[in-house]
């Protein structure tokens, strides 16, 4: 459905797990006319008094929100179309004190609830990993900023939340440049990200001021033009006397001290040849 309005509903919508309260619409400033559009086309449909669902939504949800839970940290986050990792075995829900709930993770919410409020409960809910991967993603997608986030943390004290946000880096590309980038520094590695080369443009990592890695994707050379590219890149690199290693997904996610192994030999032979400066 084509909606002029300023607030996308269809994003909204996900992010409390396809159902929606009208309340919930009206606080995000959509107006009564656009809501009942959205109901007319059949693209959500009444569920309960005052509540809204698309025909996909989870029928669980649908009940937990008719019993007063709303989709929350987690949950919330990766129905917001940020990076996703590592899929919580359950929901995670925020209600009331009053509310009794099976079949999932409770966070006592009240009041108002937006992606900001998401991201810091996944900061104290999360492995700081997992949590950095959906907070800098929102970052680097502009769902937020790094401002809004410290702000709004100032009022909570963990320090687990700080930890985290003190790792964002607005710069990464993908979800396996941040956890291969966080992989290589836990290790005690200086990495920096799309770091400027003269004549090859950006490189994902550039570890120790001397060695590029390239993070590969699965969708990787889908065309032949991409093809061609990689291959440019990877001649004038190797013209500059830049070594890289192309890594891949699997590599990353599945064997980190595979990666770092590799990452530490690699530097040790190229330990004596002298560093190039990025972006000379």
């Amino acid at each position: 459905m084509i909606d002029h309005g300023g607030v996308d509903i269809g994003e909204l919508v996900r992010a409390h797990g396809g159902v929606v309260r009208w309340g919930e619409l009206r606080d995000a400033g959509i107006s009564r006319a656009r809501i009942d559009a959205w109901v007319t086309s059949g693209h959500l449909e009444r569920v309960g008094h005052g509540l809204l669902a698309t025909s996909t939504a989870d029928p669980r949800m649908v009940e937990w929100r008719r019993q007063g839970a709303r989709a929350a940290c987690v949950t919330f986050a990766q129905a917001s179309g940020l990076w996703q990792w590592r899929l919580p075995p359950l929901p995670h829900l925020g209600a009331g004190r009053s509310v009794p709930l099976t079949d999932c993770v409770v966070h006592r919410v009240n009041g108002s609830y937006d992606l900001v409020d998401a991201l810091l409960s996944c900061c104290r809910c999360l492995p700081d990993v997992e949590a950095l991967v959906l907070v800098e993603s929102a970052v680097v997608l502009k769902r937020t900023t790094l401002g809004q986030l410290r702000e709004r943390a100032s009022t909570v004290r963990c320090a687990r939340v700080g930890r985290v946000l003190e790792r964002i880096n607005p710069l990464s590309g993908s979800m396996t440049e941040t956890i291969g980038r966080v992989c290589l520094q836990d290790a005690g590695f200086c990495v920096q990200c799309q770091v400027k080369v003269a004549g090859v443009g950006h490189v994902d990592l550039f570890v120790d001021g001397m060695l590029g890695i390239e993070v590969d994707s699965a969708q990787f050379h889908s065309d032949r033009a991409a093809y061609r590219e990689d291959r440019r890149r990877w001649n004038a690199l190797t013209s500059e006397a830049v070594p890289v290693l192309r890594v891949t997904y699997e590599m990353v996610i599945h064997e980190p001290e595979a990666f770092i192994a590799l990452v530490r030999r690699t530097l040790e032979r190229h330990a004596s040849a002298p560093a190039v400066a990025p972006g000379r």
